[in-house]
Formats: structure tokens, C-alpha cells, sequence
């Protein structure tokens, strides 16, 4: 098999495995067969007994004749040496790349039934010739499925035509028109009345493969190089919840761990996985409703600053599932962020400034709604090209009607970006302002102004303070001759 080959469609069953054996035999008689062979097919070096081909051999003898011996002991060697059969696979390789965008499978077309002879003719086959022309028992059409890198990096397969005759299955289920995301690092295909098992291949996961792949993704789709990281090729082991497929960690948030997930459709979500017992139980239902009543307001103005709540497996919104019992919920959240805001290249661009900018909007959603994110930092800030997601909103707090709401220290928020008032006293708005301000500072400036390795407003801790106002000070001067 050649070192770039990142997937595999190889027969599944005997009569497939015996049509395989078919078109590599047609070919190999014809003057360019061997070269299309070695360009979308890995055949082993010589024909092998397959119990499973046999079996369809003997079919097709049956067909032949009137009847059919079944061998005795001394010819049975003889009999499995007849019917040996060229085993292999399809490809998809790298060497693809430079001029093939789709590949294509089916039988071809009527003049080609005694395969091509000329190269131009064999330039014109589907790259993945799964029967002979003749054979219509098999049910497979002149082009019968297509194959192609998805904007996530994932082979996307479809059907070929509109054509009603025209049947593709992936893991059991009919395909309609829609195209279906290959995200499994092994998907059971069935085309027409041949069944397929394709693969990623351990190549498909190296760095090199990676590499290239996501170059010709965003060459082809124009996706982002920095949203590709989400969706690396399926693992060898994969987790699945639901309809999501889940692909890469992306961190620990305030409630859970946080991974990249994708479904059949090619769209991408993060979920997050919270641990779910008798202590968390109230405060998960409580982090949901916030995220629900945070997705309907969004949905409702039009808004962008946030992760929509997509789905809660296992769904908690009645009785009967609140008590079964169960040991994590996963919060599906869209869309997915490659990225934050500590991962973003610092200085005084005008890439920041805008980031700047629609960070702003981003707090003021939740400031105009009465509620405090109450953990602003640069983690917590998710950016997409130029627009701001602000994540962890499920820990967001409404304000009474006080507007402020009684300090707890040591509770919540992070050290770094904790005003000294929220450690001290009563606060409101203005602890969410501190910390996206320390945020933007690191964004602009490159580090961090206030670094503590301690809180220096907990208690105990009070000769830090004199550091700290010596630091502020400091930052007011910088911000006296910036504004000059």
C-alpha cells in the first residue's frame, strides 16, 4: 500500500469481494488497466482463496450451469486453487489532491463494457470502478456515489444522481439527497447491493497528512486553517453521544471538561461534560436554565456573543429524567471556538482593536440583560476571526435589583482577574468590566499588568496591596499618555 493513502472503501462481503475480483481482472487484460489500477486501487500481489469471494464464484457457476459438484477431498485443492480471487481496495491518497476534488464510483458507461483502451478513455472511468459495466445484478449505476473532503476535513460521501434506482446506505441507514459526513475512523457503506467498509488509515493521522489536508480544505472551501483543528482525523477509538462524534479536547471550563464533537451533517459543536450526583444536581439544572434563557434571548435580538444551547443529553426537562440515574450530562453548544483570546497573537493591530471592540458588545449583551458573567478572562473569551463568543456563560449571575449582589471570597472567579471589590465588598457591573480590561491589556500589551501569584484581597494577604496599587498606579500613567 503506498505511504499516502489516508483512507480505505474496501469489500465487505463475498459477492463485493467477488465484483472486485471482477473489474480487477477486466483491467488487468486491457493496455491501461494496470496504470488506473495503481492509482485508485491497492490489489494484492497475487489472487488469494477467500472463502466468502468462493462462495459468490459458485453462485456465478451455478448461474453458468444446470448443476454444480460440490468438490470431495482429493479435488478440493484443486477446486480452491480455481477459484482464487484478487483481493484489495479502493484508495483515497494524497496524490489525489492535485487533481481530483471528487471521487467518483459506479460502473461507467456502456462503451467502456470492454473497459477502456486508450488513456484518455480510462481518464474518463468513475475513480472507483466497482463493477462491470454488465453486471446489473449488483444494482450499481454508470456513476453511483461521490467522495469528497468536507470544509471539516472528513471524507463527505453523496449520491451521484437524483436517480430513484440509486441506492446508498451508511451504517444502516438510507441515504436521501443530503450528503453524509464520514466522521468514524470505520463507516459500513452499502452501494447499490454491495457492501463496503471504509477507513481512515493510520496515515490519515499523521502530521504530515494533517497538514495537507487542511491545506487543500482551504484551498477548496476557504475553511479557516484555525477551525480545522477542531475536527482532526476520526481516532482509532472515538466516542459517540447521541448523534455527535466527539473529536478533540478543548479544555476545562468552570462546570466540565470541554470537547469538539461533530454530527452526520458536517456541522461542528462543543460539548461539555459535566459530572452529574445528589451535590451537583441543583446547580447543573440551575447552569441550564441559564443557558437556555442566554440561547432564547440571543435567538430572540439576533445576537452572536454567545454558545447556543443546542441540545442536553440526556434530556432533564422532565420528572421521569431528572431520576433516572445517570453519572454525566453533556451540554451540546454551538458553535464550536478554535480558538481564545490568550491563543491570539498580541499587539496594537487593527485585527485587536476590532476583537476589542466586539468584546465590548459581547459584555454589554449580558449587561443589558440585568447579569454578570462573573468569570471574564482571556480563556473565557472564544474569538472567531473577528468576533468575540464569550464562553462559561452557563455561571452567569443576575443582578437584584440592588444591582449588586454580596461579595464571597474565594468562591468563584480567578485569580488575576478579580477586582478587589468583589472580594470585599457588595459589587455589580464594573467586576466584569475589570477583568475583560486585564484581558485587553494582555491583548494589547502582551502581558499581564497586575500579575499575583495570591489574591492580595483575601484575608491575611494584606501586605500585598501596597504591590498592587503601585502597579495601578503605574497603568494610569500608561493610560494618561496613551489618551494624550
Amino acid at each position: 500500500m503506498a505511504p499516502t493513502i489516508f483512507a480505505k472503501l474496501t469489500p465487505n462481503d463475498g459477492p463485493t469481494k467477488f465484483a472486485f475480483h471482477e473489474v480487477v481482472s477486466r483491467l488487468k487484460n486491457q493496455s491501461n488497466g494496470n496504470v488506473f489500477l495503481t492509482r485508485f486501487a491497492d490489489v494484492d500481489t497475487d489472487k488469494v482463496y477467500d472463502a466468502d469471494a468462493a462462495r459468490a464464484f459458485d453462485e456465478k457457476d451455478a448461474d453458468d450451469s444446470d448443476s454444480m459438484t460440490e468438490p470431495d477431498t482429493d479435488t478440493e485443492k484443486g477446486w480452491k486453487q480455481n477459484r482464487r480471487t484478487w483481493c484489495g481496495s479502493f484508495v483515497f491518497d494524497v496524490a489525489h489532491f492535485t487533481h481530483h476534488r471528487v471521487w467518483t464510483g459506479g460502473k461507467g458507461r456502456r462503451q467502456w463494457r470492454d473497459c477502456p483502451t486508450t488513456q484518455d478513455e480510462t481518464a474518463q472511468l468513475p475513480e472507483f470502478l466497482l463493477a462491470c459495466f454488465e453486471k446489473d445484478k449488483y444494482h450499481i449505476r454508470g456513476k453511483h456515489v461521490r467522495f469528497q473532503l468536507d470544509q471539516n476535513g472528513y471524507l463527505r460521501i453523496s449520491k451521484a444522481s437524483n436517480s430513484a434506482r440509486l441506492f446508498i446506505a451508511v451504517d444502516g441507514k438510507t441515504m436521501g439527497l443530503a450528503p453524509c459526513s464520514l466522521n468514524q475512523v470505520t463507516t459500513n457503506v452499502q452501494l447499490g447491493r454491495l457492501s463496503f467498509r471504509l477507513e481512515y488509515t493510520d496515515y490519515s493521522r499523521t502530521l504530515s497528512f494533517q497538514e495537507q489536508r487542511n491545506k487543500f480544505v482551504q484551498h477548496t472551501h476557504g475553511t479557516d486553517p484555525r477551525a480545522l483543528l477542531l475536527t482532526p482525523t476520526p481516532a482509532a477509538e472515538t466516542k459517540t453521544i447521541g448523534k455527535w462524534t466527539f473529536a478533540v479536547p478543548l479544555g476545562k471550563g468552570a462546570t466540565g471538561k470541554v470537547f469538539s464533537a461533530t454530527d452526520d451533517d458536517g456541522n461542528v459543536a462543543a460539548i461539555k461534560v459535566v459530572e452529574k450526583n445528589a451535590g451537583t444536581r441543583d446547580q447543573l439544572h440551575g447552569q441550564i436554565r441559564m443557558l437556555h434563557k442566554l440561547t432564547d434571548e440571543a435567538k430572540a435580538v439576533g445576537d452572536r456573543h454567545i454558545l447556543l444551547l443546542e441540545q442536553v443529553i440526556p434530556d432533564l426537562s422532565s420528572m421521569r429524567s431528572i431520576s433516572r440515574p445517570f453519572e454525566e450530562c453533556y451540554l451540546v453548544l454551538i458553535p464550536a471556538v478554535p480558538q481564545t483570546l490568550d491563543r491570539v497573537i498580541t499587539g496594537q493591530s487593527t485585527h485587536n482593536l476590532t476583537i476589542f471592540h466586539d468584546a465590548l458588545l459581547a459584555l454589554k449583551f449580558f449587561h443589558d440583560r440585568n447579569l454578570l458573567h462573573h468569570d471574564v478572562k482571556p480563556p473565557n473569551i472564544g474569538v472567531i476571526g473577528h468576533e468575540v463568543i464569550f464562553l462559561d456563560a452557563e455561571t452567569a449571575v443576575e443582578l437584584p435589583d440592588s444591582g449588586q449582589v454580596k461579595c464571597t471570597p474565594g468562591h468563584s472567579g480567578t485569580v488575576g482577574y478579580l477586582s478587589p471589590e468583589r472580594e470585599l465588598e457588595p459589587y455589580g457591573k464594573g467586576v466584569d468590566v475589570w477583568g475583560l480590561g486585564i484581558s485587553i491589556f494582555e491583548l494589547l500589551f502582551g502581558y499581564h499588568p497586575l500579575r499575583f501569584q495570591l489574591n492580595p484581597w483575601r484575608s491575611g494577604r494584606e501586605s500585598l496591596r501596597p504591590d498592587f496599587h503601585r502597579k495601578e498606579a503605574a497603568i494610569n500613567r500608561v493610560d494618561r499618555k496613551e489618551t494624550k
